[in-house]
């Protein structure tokens, strides 16, 4: 990747600093657990009684008590990245997408991303995301998900 500067309201974005305010950003999201909570009863019964799991596609825990661990916190994003850790995406095609809510992100952060081009703004975005799972366990991360993760902004 080239590096690149984006100016907007007075402010310089590299490649490099891009990624570490998304990663801030990001980091900065809680998860409301009374919403979340909601949305596993909801959605618990449309699944069979006994399925405990965490799902990808509606990114909840159907286990029988969710437990967020300690060195997760309330961090959505981390909480996220961390039941991909436990499923270890060895291959492609088990390799459910990592969603980015743009909601998520600074007006400032949307505004110079727009600049990039649309491989290099894949490319920020994963990185900002890499750097989350790194925080939980750079070694399984790099040994087992690193090149089958797939980061998209929804």
């Amino acid at each position: 990747m080239n590096i690149k500067e984006t100016a907007h309201h007075d402010l310089f974005f590299t490649e490099n600093s891009l990624i570490e305010r998304i990663k801030s950003d990001l980091a900065k999201i809680k998860i409301n657990m009374k919403e979340y909570h909601s949305r596993i009863k909801t959605y618990r019964k449309k699944i069979p009684r006994n399925q405990q799991y965490y799902s990808f596609d509606l990114e909840l825990d159907f286990s029988e008590i969710p437990i967020i661990p300690f060195n997760i916190d309330d961090r959505w994003y981390y909480y996220k990245a961390y039941h991909y850790l436990k499923l270890g995406l060895f291959k492609r095609e088990d390799s459910p997408i990592y969603w980015v809510d743009l909601k998520d992100l600074s007006s400032d952060i949307i505004s110079a991303l727009s600049t990039f081009d649309a491989e290099t703004r894949k490319y920020i975005l994963k990185e900002a995301v890499s750097r989350i799972f790194e925080d939980i366990n750079f070694d399984f991360y790099h040994h087992s998900i690193s090149i089958n993760l797939k980061v998209v902004f929804r």
